[in-house]
């Protein structure tokens, strides 16, 4: 009987380990940093750079480390290939492609490359200035070579920071905050540029219309750009322009439009309709070591995750408190001037994988898995493909 005491406790504490709730911390890992970029998976594989001149590949349970390569610093987002080749850019902008192993396929050193391209029937769509004048979009077969090229107009400028979308009917669009513009490039090599004063961000698109956050003398809108016209709707009343002050905007499975601010969670629905929306006024740094603001990731649940500085929080569809963790009680701090806020979220089945401007990537438990919406994600699915889907 003693026995059975003296065991009880253990048996209890056994049970909470394998039956974790919702935000608690699985594992994390000092990459070193900061991790300014955000994070890719694939069959049970998480992809991410960092400062730290390093391109990771690790096992989704944290351990082992797979591989690691040296070249300069990785700050967008990797691409996957559906046999786990991965494609990323580092900061000096040339592009790399690695195969399952981390060896080397082909690398891309010529110009620059943008940090956050797509993949799109089986190619890598990619923007690359190729001198201060010529900046092109690229189609790039799997063993490098260039299979197609589209000029922009003269005087587009450098896209690097650019996002390039693949919708499901072979249109891109690419948009560019540093620019303030947006463009949709056809199957036919057509170019239609929208000019966007204010953009914040990178834009979305739901297959139809196209999703953009811009702050300006009228406040912070919404704007959509569809067949029928251009439209918007007011976020907040704040006129004082800040760059990357709004996270892109995600379209999910229930027809949702979910705009993050340092303001607020807003939630629309396709016709621009307010759903609800949660403030967040003490929130008004994002991100200190210089990044956009992490765009939300939203559940099968109908559950958005989405961060605040350090703060990381889960609310219900109908905008309800779930729970929150703060890390900056982090008690290693891995890089001394920079605070661990969060840099990018990525949501697979049952784990919410988070990376910190302080070098740190965490995998909390959550009972839930990607919703699949047009735009659920960053880049649409774990892999970041970019391509968007129809099911919606």
């Amino acid at each position: 009987m003693k026995r059975f005491l003296l065991l009880l406790p253990l048996m209890f504490f056994s049970c909470g380990r394998v039956h974790p709730h919702d935000g608690d911390i699985l594992w994390s890992i000092t990459l070193r940093g900061p991790i300014r970029g955000v994070p890719a998976y694939h069959d049970g594989v998480i992809y991410v750079g960092s400062d730290w001149n390093r391109l990771f590949a690790i096992e989704e349970d944290g351990y082992p480390i797979l591989w690691q390569r040296v070249h300069g610093d990785f700050t967008g987002a990797p691409v996957v290939w559906e046999d786990g080749t991965v494609t990323a850019t580092d900061w000096w902008g040339n592009m790399y492609t690695y195969d399952l192993k981390g060896n080397l396929v082909w690398g891309k050193t010529e110009g620059a490359w943008n940090e956050y391209p797509a993949l799109y029937g089986g190619k890598i769509i990619a923007i690359h200035e190729v001198d201060t004048a010529i900046t092109t979009l690229e189609w790039i077969n799997r063993d490098g070579s260039v299979e197609r090229v589209d000029t922009f107009p003269s005087g587009t400028g450098a896209l690097g920071k650019a996002n390039v979308i693949v919708r499901s009917d072979g249109t891109v669009v690419v948009s560019s905050a540093l620019y303030d513009v947006i463009f949709k490039i056809y199957e036919n090599g057509n170019i239609v540029k929208y000019n966007i004063p204010g953009l914040v961000g990178h834009a979305s698109t739901d297959g139809e219309a196209i999703y953009a956050v811009t702050a300006g003398s009228m406040g912070t809108l919404l704007e959509k750009i569809g067949p029928e016209g251009w439209d918007f709707v007011k976020i907040t009343d704040n006129t004082s322009r800040r760059d990357f002050r709004a996270a892109q905007p995600i379209i999910d499975s229930r027809g949702r439009i979910i705009v993050l601010t340092d303001e607020g969670l807003y939630v629309f629905t396709r016709g621009l309709y307010p759903l609800w929306s949660y403030p967040l006024s003490s929130c008004r740094k994002f991100s200190s070591c210089g990044v956009m603001m992490p765009a939300p990731v939203v559940g099968t649940s109908g559950n958005i995750y989405f961060a605040c500085g350090s703060n990381l929080m889960a609310v219900s569809e109908d905008g309800r408190l779930l729970w929150y963790r703060d890390f900056s009680e982090d008690t290693v701090k891995v890089i001394e001037d920079i605070s661990p806020d969060i840099s990018g979220l990525l949501l697979t089945d049952n784990r919410l994988i988070v990376t910190s401007c302080n070098g740190k990537i965490y995998s909390l438990y959550v009972k839930d898995s990607p919703d699949d919406g047009p735009w659920p994600m960053f880049q649409h699915d774990p892999r970041r493909t970019g391509a968007v889907g129809t099911s919606y």
